[in-house]
């Protein structure tokens, strides 16, 4: 097992909400607590419903925005952190695989691969090829 390059620990957003002026303070969280890890060459990906905070784990991984409970734990230097943030009516075809889904950027950077090369791909990040001949919302 390959080490650990970031931790987090029981990290966690909120932001604070006002009314107006003299109002009394209230808090909404984002999310967390929330304890991760990430390992050498993994990848992650977040699938909730909207509103989740997902959008905020991701600024807060980045660097972008500051946590307000926790701690991230990096084993190093940060590495540079990838961010892709989707339109999800449009990245959720209901007529599409999910398959067809992973497919169409590699369709549009030009890069067609036949059935064996993209199946070697989803491998890479399905535990079961079963999961990308359905559709989302089934």
């Amino acid at each position: 097992m390959s080490a650990a390059v970031l931790r987090a620990e029981a990290a966690g957003k909120q932001y604070t909400v006002s009314r107006g002026y003299g109002d009394t303070k209230r808090y909404h969280r984002a999310f967390g607590p929330l304890d991760l890890t990430i390992r050498q060459g993994e990848r992650i990906a977040l699938a909730r419903r909207s509103g989740a905070g997902k959008s905020t784990l991701g600024r807060c991984l980045a660097g972008l925005e500051p946590l307000t409970e926790g701690r991230l734990v990096w084993s190093e230097v940060p590495p540079p952190v990838k961010l892709v943030f989707q339109d999800s009516p449009a990245a959720m075809n209901p007529r599409w695989s999910i398959a067809d889904i992973l497919a169409e950027p590699l369709r549009i950077r030009g890069l067609r691969e036949r059935p064996a090369q993209l199946a070697a791909r989803l491998e890479e990040v399905a535990s079961s090829l079963t999961c990308c001949r359905t559709v989302p919302r089934s």
